[in-house]
């Protein structure tokens, strides 16, 4: 390592601006200050002795530097809390002064020529760490693995020193493998600080080093900036500089794109050019100097408001809130998503209503809420064209959140008549994911008065088999407030009997696939005698969806089915339809025998 850019010291009249911020302490020979893996450390600043700098190499530590009075430990893992690459041994008694991180924070904030010093010093070590520890973290596994060189970018482009061992062309590959008992199958692992991780994702890597979301105290923040690129750390510079708390993400490493550019021409300020990676290296780094967060690989893939804060979800499911949020991500969003952004406030959402029947009386039992968008240039958009949409932009839930409410606003009114039916109401994965979808189940039936007992919450089964437990605990209290639940489009999932045990199911609605094939179809025939039988033994009511024909209401009346939703007996009505359908037929009609009127969409 070098003595001239790793090696700086202070003078007499700096040690007196820190000798009050810290504490001083004897050290004896071959202790340590700290070792290599820990999670954290103080900032330390050699009074008297001599403290080497080693690394572990096959076993054996490897000295890299020796520092004596006047010089001070450390690298930049000091500011961004991710785990030590080497290990500080006291090589001759004598005296130390401890700084916590926070007063080291304080240092850098307000006094400039200490700041440029520490900082100017902690950038020159890492640099110099890139090779001289680069056996710190070993990745071992082939350059045609996709997962191994995604491993290896993350790595680069964070600027972390590591060693990359190929098992085609490193003949100490095998011996590895041996001595930390690792099949071929595992490759790649990443051996770090004596850890091995076995096919690790540049996800559980970062978690496991100390740069993710996991190491930071709290989820709520002034500012979060999503990007890592040279915009986003701007930002994330302009917002703690400014006093804000401030995270940004980036989905695969700091710097995003240009952190693995060779060259940037065109960037304000380095008028010769500057590589993408001392160009972030820089951003970084003055980002940290003014208290920013970083974390990464952490992809943003929702966003959505809470309780007077925009809520980030992140791709590995956790969360966290702003105050403010900068997309600063280069994304190329959708005409259709950017619509959606203003649809809910324009009051372009409206809801139609498609009954359900009892199939051995013709009786009316309930309806289904299903989401329409009126656009102002597009008229109506169905469903399937902007669903997806909502889902991926995480409006899903504040949309959800309205179906729910009107829903039950317009059952409210249909019993203030004195009509009894239920109505369902889907649910998606990410509602039920969050323990806000409580809330508004009980908001909705609190505020309109509607009768808990006549509403009827729509899940897939995939969305159950989601996070089971939480899962279950939600359902459990959705349940006490009096609702009933239904699997959606069942058969078509992955979930197994045991499921409908474990839960608290009312319906099973069984999909239109199978009803559309059980005239014709042995296999859709047996499933739906099968589901019947079982909903029979379990007490659970059976809906059967599409129904179009009268062959096949005929065919799911002798298998006993409950239950029946289809075009045969109406199509999506809007409530001006419904209402006056209801009138004429004093709130009884017959199903099986009354022309339907109602839209296609």
């Amino acid at each position: 390592m070098s003595e001239v850019r790793a090696g700086a010291s202070f003078d007499q009249a700096e040690l007196e601006i820190l000798e009050p911020l810290g504490r001083r302490r004897r050290v004896e020979v071959g202790e340590y200050l700290y070792r290599d893996g820990d999670t954290a450390y103080d900032f330390y600043v050699v009074l008297s002795g001599r403290i080497d700098i080693v690394v572990v190499d096959r076993d054996e530590e490897r000295l890299l530097i020796s520092h004596s009075q006047g010089r001070f430990l450390g690298e930049l893992n000091l500011l961004t809390g991710s785990r030590v690459f080497v290990s500080a041994r006291v090589g001759e008694p004598g005296e130390v002064l401890a700084l916590p991180v926070e007063a080291l924070r304080r240092v850098i904030a307000i006094h400039p020529q200490l700041s440029d010093k520490i900082l100017a010093t902690f950038m020159a070590r890492r640099t110099d760490l890139m090779g001289a520890a680069s056996v710190v973290t070993r990745v071992i596994g082939s350059r045609y693995s996709p997962e191994s060189l995604q491993l290896r970018e993350f790595l680069v482009r964070s600027r972390l020193p590591h060693e990359w061992l190929d098992p085609d062309v490193d003949p100490e590959v095998d011996e590895l493998l041996r001595q930390f008992s690792v099949q071929p199958s595992e490759l790649p692992v990443v051996v770090a600080s004596g850890t091995v991780l076995r096919r690790p994702t540049p996800g559980v890597l970062a978690d496991f080093l100390g740069l993710t979301l996991e190491r930071i105290p709290g989820r709520c923040f002034d500012l979060v900036v999503v990007g890592g690129g040279p915009a986003g750390i701007a930002a994330a510079v302009y917002g703690a500089s400014e006093g804000l708390r401030t995270l940004a993400l980036d989905g695969v490493a700091p710097g995003g794109q240009a952190g693995a550019s060779s060259r940037i021409e065109n960037y304000f300020g380095f008028p010769t050019g500057i590589s993408g990676g001392d160009l972030i290296a820089r951003g970084l780094v003055q980002a940290e100097k003014f208290g920013a967060q970083l974390s990464a690989p952490c992809a943003a893939v929702a966003l959505h408001e809470e309780a007077g804060h925009l809520v980030v979800e992140l791709s590995d499911r956790t969360q966290v809130a702003g105050r403010a949020v900068i997309a600063a991500s280069g994304a190329c969003y959708r005409r259709l998503e950017v619509d959606l952004q203003g649809a809910l406030e324009g009051e372009q959402f409206f809801l139609m209503y498609q009954p359900t029947v009892d199939l051995a009386t013709g009786a009316f039992t309930g309806v289904e809420a299903l989401l329409r968008w009126r656009h102002p240039e597009r008229g109506v958009v169905q469903p399937d064209d902007f669903i997806p949409a909502l889902e991926s932009s995480g409006l899903i839930i504040a949309v959800g959140a309205w179906v729910l409410h009107e829903a039950c606003r317009q059952g409210a009114i249909w019993q203030s008549r004195g009509h009894r039916f239920t109505v369902s109401v889907n649910i998606s994965a990410k509602q039920l994911e969050r323990d806000r979808l409580v809330t508004d189940v009980r908001e909705a039936i609190s505020m309109s008065g509607f009768d808990a007992n006549e509403l009827i919450l729509e899940l897939t089964e995939t969305a159950l088999m989601h996070d089971s437990g939480s899962t279950l605990a939600r359902l459990m209290l959705l349940k006490g407030l009096g609702v009933r639940v239904a699997i959606d489009d069942f058969g078509t999932g992955y979930s197994s009997l045991a499921y409908l045990r474990q839960f608290p199911i009312d319906i099973l609605k069984i999909d239109r696939s199978f009803v559309s094939g059980i005239a014709d179809s042995r296999e859709s025939a047996a499933l739906v005698h099968t589901l019947v039988q079982l909903g029979k033994v379990l007490g659970i009511e059976t809906i059967a969806e599409g129904v179009e024909t009268n062959d096949q209401r005929t065919r799911l009346e002798t298998e006993q089915v409950d239950t029946g939703q289809g075009f045969l007996f109406a199509r999506p009505l809007a409530v001006a339809d419904l209402d006056q359908l209801l009138l004429d037929t004093a709130g009884k009609p017959e199903w099986l025998s009354v022309a339907m009127r109602g839209d296609a969409s």
